[in-house]
């Protein structure tokens, strides 16, 4: 699965998953696309250890198998 991501500048790229935790750890992204649209990495609720914003959502990763 590629993610659409836009840099400062406005330039836009196609990016994995792996890729895109990277950009968001050094902070070199503006915004991404997710399901429901565009989202400004100032302003939404992400997960992992990019600071400590914690999110307050519904969970959409996939479920291992058991």
């Amino acid at each position: 699965m590629l993610i659409r991501v836009e840099y400062a500048d406005g330039e836009r790229h196609l990016v994995r998953p792996h890729q895109l935790n990277r950009l968001l750890s050094y902070d070199l992204i503006e915004r991404f696309e997710r399901s429901e649209g565009w989202v400004s990495v100032r302003d939404a609720a992400l997960r992992g250890p990019r600071g400590s914003l914690e999110y307050d959502g519904p969970e959409r990763r996939a479920v291992p198998f058991s």
